[in-house]
């Protein structure tokens, strides 16, 4: 079917704008109606994510190519972006230029994007809900052009217009710029995929802390950016602006920042000084790792840990330093280094291989695939003719073959099935049991380099979707509102083995979901109790539940990692009767 009216793309227009339009040009009542033709959902048109056979359809229906109209997604960004792409695209919530929809009301796709927060052209900060009743707006509702809440006109919205010389428009002109094209001023030096992990991993640096734009009396939430479960566009504007100032005046502003961010109490500044030390996996980012430990050791009086009365926490950091290697299998222990040569770090092993991060490495050493060699120091290597050979077989060096039909390269399936439960391991089994063939158009190509085709990958994740199904567990939200612990905690859990995932997927953003065994989570619940449940239900005083605690008589089962002591009852009922055997 070919539309009567083929509309023309606007420059930069989204295709979920385009696809609106068009259902208006055509006369369709609504454009669900006009979708509905190809089985496409709302959900996919309001987030601008969309199917390759939905794209190939709408190419049939108008004089535009696939890759045209592909270039018009947020997909066509996070396949150029990396791993990291699809963090900083927003789902259905958008937000628009008054002044650029002033003769036709369009969306664009780069104001999908979460750095980009106001219009170059008219310099003015992007609105992300409606003027008249401070709702959200979705797509579909913003493309007619008037708030079906209020009546308000979306074009008629008040605007803050940035001067010329200012330093946050500056900042966006150098963001954007960096994004869209070629990387420029301060992120000259810079990969795409380099400035994404950058502005992902400074966010983390810069939450709780005062904007250093505008007035700076505005505290950052900048690892969301935003409120009440919604996009804020007004934090994502300060906190992007703040992390360009961040590293504009290098090192000086990036020294300022350093020193608050250590005066945050330490659990807190530990996790995010952990997500922020990703970006030193790659050698570009030297400079700030050498400015951070710097930092660290002028002001080491910061960051010693304040011992309070609690008995527990020696203990539990104690035993958090001593876990120096994250790999428990596939390791193997060696006297003396006689080879140096044909050693190379997880760091360096993880570049060489194109996966990101040395916790990616990590997985793959456990799943058995590579093998981690321990020297004399807690030094820790891989061979690299080993790597080498993982990547001839998995990255499919040499197995490039003419295929006319739809590939599906490395990122992008992990990227696009990571729902369905795809994760680097799951990929790298399918490759070992001949599921799924890697292709590589280079001889000495990574990982990320490889390429499959579409329809092997697509019975693989069919299999997978079946696993999914047949996984009957609680999700790791549901164990901790079970146990009432928090996200660090639960984290903490998982990596010291104390809680067990039946069932694991990596999604898009980096984040693994997991599943736990119902039978040994309810177990569990059914079977401990904590200090304050021991107090009301036995009448015992506080005092003798740390006494017992301290001579071992009971045991907390989570090992102190949690502030919450979950004691096994059946030991609480020992300690109660010998008690009072000692007393009588």
């Amino acid at each position: 079917m070919i539309l009567n009216n083929r509309l023309q793309l606007l420059p930069d227009e989204s295709l979920g704008s385009y696809i609106n339009r068009l259902s208006q040009a055509n006369h369709y009542e609504t454009v669900r109606a006009f979708t509905s033709i190809w089985g496409m959902s709302t959900l996919a048109l309001n987030s601008n994510t969309l199917q390759t056979e939905i794209i190939e359809k709408l190419s049939e229906m108008t004089a535009y190519s696939v890759e045209e109209l592909y270039n018009c997604t947020g997909d066509s960004l996070s396949s150029e972006w990396g791993v990291l792409g699809k963090v900083f695209l927003l789902n259905t919530q958008i937000k628009y230029c008054p002044a650029c929809i002033k003769d036709t009301i369009h969306h664009k796709k780069s104001w999908w994007v979460q750095p980009v927060t106001c219009c170059l052209e008219h310099r003015m900060i992007l609105i992300d809900r409606c003027h008249g009743c401070k709702k959200q707006i979705s797509l579909n509702g913003f493309m007619k052009s008037i708030c079906e809440n209020c009546g308000a006109q979306y074009k008629d919205a008040p605007t803050v217009q940035l001067a010329k010389d200012s330093f946050e428009l500056q900042a966006q002109e150098v963001i954007q710029t960096s994004l869209f094209g070629l990387p420029i001023g301060i992120f000259k030096d810079l990969s795409k995929e380099q400035l994404i992990k950058l502005l992902y991993s400074s966010l983390f640096m810069l939450e709780g802390q005062q904007s250093m734009i505008g007035s700076g009396e505005i505290i950052l939430e900048a690892i969301s950016t935003k409120k009440a479960g919604k996009h804020n566009n007004g934090m994502s504007f300060q906190a992007f602006g703040t992390v360009y100032w961040m590293y504009d005046n290098f090192p000086v502003n990036f020294r300022i920042v350093l020193k608050i961010f250590l005066q945050q109490r330490r659990k807190v500044m530990e996790t995010r000084r952990n997500k922020f030390e990703e970006l030193f996996v790659d050698e570009c980012f030297e400079p700030l790792r050498r400015e951070l430990l710097r930092c660290v050791k002028d002001n080491k009086s910061l960051t010693e840990i304040n011992l309070s009365d609690r008995k527990m926490v020696s203990k539990r950091r104690g035993r958090k330093k001593r876990r120096n290697c994250q790999v428990s299998d596939n390791l193997i222990s060696y006297p003396t280094i006689t080879d140096a040569n044909e050693l190379i770090t997880r760091a360096e092993a993880a570049e060489y291989l194109g996966i990101g991060v040395r916790e990616s490495v990590n997985r793959v050493i456990n799943a058995g695939y590579l093998t981690l060699r321990k020297y004399p120091g807690n030094r820790w290597y891989l061979y690299k003719a080993e790597v080498e050979k993982f990547l001839d077989f998995y990255g499919g060096r040499g197995r490039n073959v003419q295929y006319s039909g739809s590939k599906v390269y490395f990122y992008d399936a992990l990227n696009k099935f990571s729902n369905k439960g795809l994760s680097l391991i799951r990929l790298l089994s399918f490759i070992q049991i001949g599921k799924l063939t890697p292709h590589s158009e280079k001889a000495k190509g990574k990982l990320n380099d490889s390429w499959y085709r579409k329809t092997d990958l697509l019975r693989c994740v069919n299999e997978l979707k079946s696993e999914l199904k047949k996984t009957k567990g609680y999700s790791a939200i549901q164990v901790r509102k079970m146990l009432k612990i928090d996200i660090i905690t639960m984290q903490r859990l998982v990596d010291s083995n104390v809680l067990k995932s039946e069932y694991s997927y990596r999604i898009s953003d980096g984040r693994t979901v997991r599943f736990f065994k119902k039978e040994e989570i309810d177990d569990f619940v059914k079977t401990h109790v904590t200090i304050n449940e021991v107090i009301q239900k036995y009448n015992v005083p506080r005092s003798l539940i740390r006494e017992w605690i301290q001579l071992g008589k009971v045991q907390d089962s989570f090992r102190g990692i949690s502030n919450r002591y979950f004691l096994n009852e059946n030991d609480v009922k020992k300690a109660l009767h010998q008690n009072k055997q000692s007393i009588s």
